[in-house]
């Protein structure tokens, strides 16, 4: 008969087993450790609750536990702060480290340290959609109380104004750091985990020229792979943050290190996954196995389109456009600015409808609905005076968009298989199209007002970005004998 194990033993025998470097637990060694009959199966059915039950260990086969912090300590993982931060001298914590500290640890009750210096925390109030971007990875139904953990001022949050409430947390105070290490908007910033389930860090400073955009993407893309993976496994089961963890198990130590990308260009660039609302929380799931929720209302006698409707980016990218939503927006806000409100001319500048392959009549229609609702949002929002020193900027990047958009178009006239371009000339462009696509979100960002040096590597940014189009486009002529 199999003795009689109280909680507490079994408890302790696994706090024990967990002393071992790296350890892996099982059932069978547990069930080994305290002594027990391998034979009894309510016995080992009881002992694989405990550890299924345990949020230290994580486990792919059910059967071997591994311990979640000897995964992370040691691992460093890549932030990367806006320009509004860097401007403000600034991090906001929101969901950058919740991933890679202890779920118990409070998101601001994270230690960073640079070199031995513990950096200082200070309270801002800010508007609730110019931190929401720095929080969505949370999971909607987590941030209530979250916000209310920061400050109980923020309890009402959600019965005020919608997006324009203001919202009281604690930031990173970055002045010192990134005076010292001279940060710039494109740089980034790498944290080492010393200490996981105390939620203990080290930050230091990864210079702009030193990220590679072909290994940005490519991380960003094999990230995707992983999450998709955990959400065709785990279904709507596991939170978000959750899910971004099993992900990180998943890929291994692969993810980590200064070549990586951070989690906010994951979900800047995510193609293939997307957050939806689920029931009752926030997941991520595959993009092809989420619901069309997001179509305008249609005219009266119009059909849900058979082909591919359920966002502007979606429609887009089944036409085959490399235009990104930011790139229109600076599109239209370039017409504001030149002050032509016409949307038809918009429209003729920016897209050849002859070439566009719409599913259908329906599709067409969605698509333009959405344009439409864009060109309305930004145009009755513009402030042009905000504007006056972005709009030149803006306009020379459009220049290099619309060339590289009007190469692309040619290729795709021309019918070449894919497997004979050169796939190195085509990442190049990606990378350097990313890399603008980034910029241009800050021109059109009005919260963020440009000094000279901004004006300046912005310049110097736009100039190399059309060097690099430039030469892998003349690269691609010659090699393809166009």
């Amino acid at each position: 008969m199999t003795k009689l194990f109280q909680s507490a033993e079994i408890e302790s025998a696994i706090q024990q087993l967990m002393q071992e470097k790296n350890a892996v637990i099982t059932v069978a060694k547990l069930c080994s450790f305290l002594g027990g009959n391998p034979e009894d199966k309510d016995f080992c059915k009881r002992l694989h609750f405990f550890l299924e039950g345990d949020d230290a260990f994580y486990s792919f086969d059910d059967e071997n536990y591994y311990r979640r912090s000897d995964f992370f300590n040691g691992a460093a993982f890549v932030v990367t702060p806006t320009a509004w931060e860097v401007e403000n001298d600034i991090l906001i914590i929101g969901h950058r480290f919740q991933t890679f500290v202890n779920p118990e640890v409070f998101p601001s009750e994270v230690t960073i340290k640079s070199g031995r210096k513990n950096i200082a925390k200070k309270l801002i109030q800010e508007k609730l959609e110019n931190i929401f971007p720095y929080h969505m990875l949370m999971g909607a139904e987590q941030l209530s109380d979250f916000f209310i953990g920061e400050d109980v001022e923020n309890a009402h949050w959600k019965s005020k104004a919608g997006f324009n409430v203001k919202i009281r947390l604690n930031v990173l105070d970055m002045k010192d750091f990134y005076l010292e290490k001279d940060m710039k908007f494109g740089d980034a910033l790498l944290f080492t985990v010393q200490d996981y389930d105390k939620g203990s860090l080290k930050v230091a400073k990864i210079e702009a020229a030193d990220r590679n955009p072909d290994k940005i993407i490519e991380w960003c893309r094999n990230f995707e792979l992983k999450v998709g993976e955990i959400a065709d496994r785990f279904e709507s089961y596991l939170d978000l943050p959750e899910q971004l963890r099993m992900a990180y198990f998943l890929g291994g130590k692969e993810f980590f290190g200064a070549e990586s990308a951070s989690l906010d260009e994951f979900i800047q660039g995510a193609e293939n996954v997307e957050i939806v609302f689920d029931s009752d929380h926030t997941i991520l799931v595959r993009r092809e196995d989420e619901q069309i929720s997001e179509n305008p209302e249609l005219p009266e006698g119009i059909s849900i389109s058979s082909g591919e409707s359920s966002s502007l980016k979606a429609i887009l990218k089944s036409l085959g456009s490399s235009l990104t939503e930011t790139e229109i927006d600076s599109y239209i806000l370039e017409n504001c600015f030149d002050r032509d409100r016409d949307f038809e001319a918009f429209l003729n500048k920016v897209f050849d409808f002859e070439k566009l392959a719409f599913a259908d009549e329906a599709q067409q229609t969605v698509f333009l609905n959405f344009l439409e609702e864009r060109f309305e949002r930004l145009s009755e929002n513009y402030n042009r005076f905000n504007d006056e020193e972005k709009a030149p900027l803006r306009s020379r990047i459009l220049e290099i968009v619309t060339a590289r958009n009007e190469f692309f178009n040619y290729l795709r006239s021309l019918d070449i298989d894919e497997k004979n371009i050169p796939q190195d000339e085509m990442k190049k462009i990606a990378a350097g199209a990313m890399h603008l696509n980034s910029i241009l979100q800050m021109l059109n960002d009005e919260r963020h007002d440009l000094t000279e040096d901004d004006k300046d590597a912005i310049f110097e940014a736009v100039e190399s970005a059309e060097d690099i189009l430039n030469d892998s486009m003349e690269t691609l002529e010659m090699a393809l004998k166009i």
